[in-house]
C-alpha cells in the first residue's frame, strides 16, 4: 500500500513545472509564497512565477556610520555587500537601485564588480539617486548592473532627487558606451539635466535602444532633447510619448516637431499635470495645443490631457481634432478658464458640441476627472437632453466628481446610462 507521501508524490509528478507555473500566474504574491512552502516540487514550479513579481531595492553605499565621521578607514569593507549579492542570486526580474544621500567623494572606489551575480536575467531597473557629482561610484556602480542586464532589459528609469537646491548639478544620465539594449522598450528619465546629459540621452535612444517604444520625461527635459537632435534620428519604434511638468508656450511651439505616428500621448496623467505658462498670448497657445493634437490624431490610440494654463487672465480653449482611431480617454479639468471645443470635422477648422461620431467614432474607454467647482465643464462631453447622443462603442466609462457634487453626480449618473448603454463600468 503506498504511503501518503508516496501518492503526494505521485499526484506532484502528474504535474508539470509549466502547469504549477501557470496555476501559480492566477494567485496573489502571498499565496505563491505559500505554493513554494508545500514541497521542493512546487517550490521550483512556483519561483519562476514569483520573480516575476518580485521588485528588490539594492542599497549602493556602506551606510551612514554617524556624523563625525560617515566614513571611518574600512567602511567599505563593511558594506553588507553579501546581503546584495544574496539579494541577487534570487535572480530577480525587476530592481530598484537606490543611492542614498548620505554617502561622501571620499569613498571613490567600489567594490569589483565580478562580485556580484549575473544580473542578465534582469528585465526592469529603476535607478534613484541624489543630484551631486559626490556620488559619482555609486553611478558607475549602477551603470555597470544597467550594462550587464543589456541582453534582456526591457524597462529602464533613471529618477533624481535634489534635497539640496544649492547642490552642484551632476551629470547623471549614463554613457552607455555603445552597449545595446535589443529588448528595452520602455524607458523614464527624471533628472536635473543641466547641459551635459543631453547628447548622451539622445545617443542612447537613437543608437543603444533601436527598439524603444515608450518614453516618458519632463516637458522641458524633452524639449531640450528635441532641441539636440532627436528629431532628425526619431526611432520607427517610438510610439509611445509621456510627458509632465512645466511648459512656456515656445516650449509647447517645439512638441510640433515630434514626428506624426504617435499611438499613445500622455499629455499629463492622472497624477501629474502640464502647466503651460502661456502669459496671456490665449490665441497662440489655442492654436499650438491643436496643432499639436492634429499632427497626431490620425494614428492616435490612447491620450491622456491633464493641463493647466497659468499665467494669464483670459479664457483658454482646448480646441480637439478629429480622432479616427482613438479608443481610450482620459481628460483631467483643473484650469479654472477653459472651454472646450469640438472639431466638426477632419481638418474643417470649425469648432462646436461634441459629435461622439464625428471625433471619437471608435471610442471604448472614456475617463474624465472633475475638481470641486468644475461639474459644469462635464457638460462638453455629456450634453443634455437636446443634444443627446447614443455612443455605442464605448465599453468603459469613470467619471471623477466631487463628494459635494451629489445633485451633479446623480444627473451625470444617469445621461452616462443613456449614452453609453454597453458601458460595463460606469463609476462616478
Amino acid at each position: 500500500m503506498m504511503t501518503a507521501r508516496g501518492k503526494d508524490s505521485d499526484y506532484e509528478m502528474s504535474l508539470n513545472h509549466d502547469i504549477i507555473g501557470h496555476l501559480c500566474s492566477y494567485l496573489c504574491t502571498k499565496d505563491i509564497k505559500t505554493c513554494r512552502l508545500v514541497s521542493s516540487y512546487w517550490n521550483y514550479g512556483a519561483t519562476p512565477v514569483l520573480k516575476t513579481r518580485t521588485s528588490i531595492a539594492l542599497l549602493l553605499s556602506p551606510g551612514d556610520y554617524g556624523n563625525d565621521d560617515p566614513f571611518p578607514e574600512g567602511a567599505l569593507e563593511t558594506w553588507n555587500i553579501l546581503g546584495v549579492v544574496e539579494k541577487l542570486k534570487f535572480c530577480p526580474t525587476q530592481v530598484t537601485l537606490l543611492i542614498p544621500s548620505n554617502s561622501d567623494n571620499r569613498l571613490a572606489e567600489f567594490p569589483d564588480f565580478s562580485v556580484f551575480p549575473q544580473t542578465n536575467n534582469l528585465k526592469s531597473i529603476s535607478v534613484e539617486f541624489p543630484a551631486g557629482d559626490q556620488f559619482r561610484w555609486q553611478h558607475e556602480l549602477a551603470t555597470k548592473f544597467v550594462q550587464s542586464a543589456s541582453t534582456n532589459l526591457q524597462e529602464l528609469e533613471f529618477v533624481s532627487v535634489r534635497g539640496d537646491l544649492n547642490m552642484p548639478v551632476a551629470l547623471d544620465f549614463p554613457s552607455f558606451g555603445g552597449s545595446l539594449f535589443p529588448k528595452l522598450r520602455k524607458l523614464r528619465v527624471d533628472i536635473d539635466l543641466g547641459e551635459g546629459p543631453v547628447p548622451r540621452i539622445v545617443e542612447a535612444i537613437t543608437t543603444s535602444f533601436p527598439n524603444l517604444e515608450h518614453f516618458v520625461t519632463e516637458c522641458e527635459q524633452f524639449v531640450g532633447i528635441l532641441e539636440a537632435g532627436l528629431i532628425f534620428n526619431w526611432p520607427e519604434s517610438l510610439k509611445n510619448l509621456g510627458l509632465y511638468g512645466e511648459l512656456t508656450t515656445d516650449g509647447m511651439e517645439s512638441l510640433l516637431k515630434i514626428p506624426p505616428g504617435l499611438k499613445k500621448l500622455s499629455f499629463g496623467d492622472k497624477i501629474v499635470e502640464v502647466w503651460v505658462d502661456i502669459c496671456d498670448f490665449a490665441d497662440d497657445v489655442e492654436t499650438i495645443f491643436y496643432k499639436f493634437l492634429q499632427k497626431q490624431a490620425p494614428t492616435l490610440e490612447n491620450l491622456e490631457v491633464g493641463v493647466v494654463w497659468s499665467g494669464t487672465m483670459k479664457n483658454v480653449e482646448w480646441k480637439f481634432p478629429v480622432f479616427p482611431v482613438l479608443k481610450s480617454l482620459y481628460v483631467h479639468y483643473n484650469s479654472k478658464k477653459t472651454e472646450i471645443g469640438f472639431e466638426t470635422g477632419p481638418g474643417s477648422g470649425n469648432f462646436g458640441g461634441i459629435n461622439y461620431h464625428v471625433g471619437f467614432p471608435v471610442l471604448e474607454v472614456f475617463d474624465v476627472t472633475i475638481l470641486k467647482g468644475k461639474e459644469a465643464w462635464l457638460e462638453s462631453f455629456l450634453p443634455s437632453t437636446s443634444n443627446r447622443q447614443l455612443v455605442q462603442s464605448v465599453r468603459k466609462v469613470r467619471v471623477r466628481i466631487p463628494e459635494e457634487g451629489g445633485k451633479t453626480k446623480h444627473i451625470m449618473f444617469q445621461r452616462l446610462l443613456d449614452m453609453f448603454p454597453n458601458a460595463k463600468s460606469c463609476n462616478s
